[in-house]
This record gives C-alpha cells, structure tokens and sequence, in this order.
C-alpha cells in the first residue's frame, strides 16, 4: 500500500491485494505545502485497511478528493471522482492465478483505453513502456501496469 504525504505522481500503476495499518491501496494525507500530488492510470483493487483511517482501496483526509485521483481504476471503494472507474476480478485475465492483465477477449476490460494521456500528467512518468516491456504510447493509454497490446497488424489502402 501507498500512503502519501507529500507531492508526487503515482503513475500507471497496478495496486492488488495489499493491507495496511490504517492505510489500504492508496492514502493521500494532505498538507497544504503539497497540493501537486497525483495518482493517475492506477488500479487499486481488493486492498484493505484498518485502524483509525480505514482507506479500502483508495482515501484522503482532504475533501477535495477529486484533485488526487485521475482516470483511476477502483474495487472496493466509492469512486473518488468522475474520471474513476468501478472494477472487479472480471476486467482481469485471471486475477486469482495473479494475472492482471487487462482482459482482452469478451467482455473486453473497462480498463482498456480508460487511461489518460494528458502531458500535465505523465510527465513524470518514467518510463514509456509498461512492466512486460510493451509500448505505452501506441493508441490510448490503459489504467495500470500493463498495456494491453495487439498482436496483429493493420494494412491501410487509399
């Protein structure tokens, strides 16, 4: 689990089955010196808390929530925000083997070009691939560590 006190950017990342004392997936504390703090394209699924600031997935201690989280993907929470999606095992390939790839055979995972690509955002990122070494900049990002890709090819006649 995550807990952050301070500005940063989390990005793209894949946040699964974690626990914590007081803190589950992702906490934000806030601090008025810190308001650049973002978590972009993340999933945070099935993670628990406990203690006297129990976060399931994803919290804050600030009100204004909605600044923290962009295009995220949540499980066991209510969505912080808009630009964050429900998600359960079912947008995985096989979540209880411990492959969380985005699911790519029907129903396609909503976490699939869920993903911003806004340069204010990800420019912190560090790196342009996801952790199977496939490019992220091909197309829409996905929410998450891995980018769903493509195996085929596209042949286009003018």
């Amino acid at each position: 689990n995550i807990y952050i006190n301070g500005s940063c950017r989390i990005v793209n990342c894949t946040i699964i089955n974690g626990s914590g004392n007081g803190v589950g997936g992702v906490a934000v504390y806030y601090n008025s010196s810190y308001t650049d703090c973002k978590i972009v394209n993340c999933i945070m699924y099935n993670n628990e808390g406990n203690g006297t600031h129990l976060y399931e997935d994803w919290g804050s201690d600030n009100n204004k929530t909605y600044g923290y989280f962009v295009n995220c993907a949540i499980g066991n929470a209510t969505k912080p925000n808009t630009t964050c999606i429900g998600v359960d095992k079912a947008a995985f390939e096989n979540f209880d083997g411990g492959d969380y790839r985005p699911l790519k055979k029907d129903p396609v995972s909503p976490l699939i070009n869920a993903g911003t690509s806004r340069t204010e955002y990800l420019k912190y990122a560090s790196s342009t691939t996801d952790l199977n070494g496939s490019s992220r900049f091909f197309g829409k990002l996905d929410i998450g560590c891995y980018e769903c890709s493509s195996r085929g090819f596209s042949v286009i006649v003018r």
